[in-house]
């Protein structure tokens, strides 16, 4: 992350890069807490991440979506 800063600095003279260092560098940091019952999941929830990974790889696609 540190030498995409440095590439947007050198290339656009933009620091916005070093705020999302900064950002990385606090939430690698921060311990998260373990929960408190550990269980599989279910087929519902197991359904909601299939769908929550196809709508977060659709916000991605390399061209729009076309009804004809």
């Amino acid at each position: 992350m540190v030498v995409l800063a440095l590439l947007g600095l050198y290339w656009h003279g933009s620091l916005s890069g070093f705020v999302y260092c900064v950002l990385l560098a606090v939430m690698l940091n921060v311990r998260h807490p373990q929960p408190a019952i550990t269980e599989p999941l279910g087929r519902f929830r197991a359904l909601i991440g299939v769908i929550t990974l196809v709508v977060f790889a659709l916000c991605f696609w390399p061209f729009p979506i076309t009804l004809t």
